[in-house]
């Protein structure tokens, strides 16, 4: 239903604050996700492109990329703001994006003629966020 990746744009971003962060909600969105195969019904996979220097997004927040009618899939890419990166805010911007992303699937599959399991996807959300939160304490 729900899938994560990132796109770093740099070598210094690897085993940054955001990578830790972003890890940390990947494997929580994984846990709760647990057994959905895919194209069993509708579902996003959202990248995560973080700025660093060998370059950055050349767009801002959220856009479609991708539509697989076989996996009912659609792949949607995040514009991760250079602020963020370094910044605090890392957790609440990839939780929130997440949220935008579940409200764009929901829009997209309902245009489609498809039901994007919003509620349940939303749930997840929280259900990721809470695991993270451990997870990072525990870190």
């Amino acid at each position: 239903m729900i899938y994560l990746g990132a796109i770093y744009s740099g070598p210094e971003l690897e085993g940054s604050h955001f990578s830790r962060v972003e890890t940390a909600v990947m494997c929580s969105v994984s846990e709760v996700v647990g057994g959905f195969k895919q194209g069993d019904a509708p579902a996003y996979n959202i990248v995560f492109c973080v700025p660093g220097s060998l370059g950055e997004p050349d767009w801002t927040d959220l856009r479609q990329v991708r539509y697989s009618k076989k996996n009912k899939m659609i792949l949607l890419h995040a514009a991760v703001p250079r602020e963020v990166v370094a910044s605090d805010s890392a957790f609440d911007y990839l939780i929130a994006t997440l949220r935008e992303a579940n409200d764009a699937a929901y829009r997209f599959f309902k245009h489609k003629g498809l039901l994007f399991e919003k509620d349940k996807a939303d749930w997840l959300v929280v259900e990721a966020t809470r695991l993270a939160k451990e997870r990072l304490t525990q870190a």
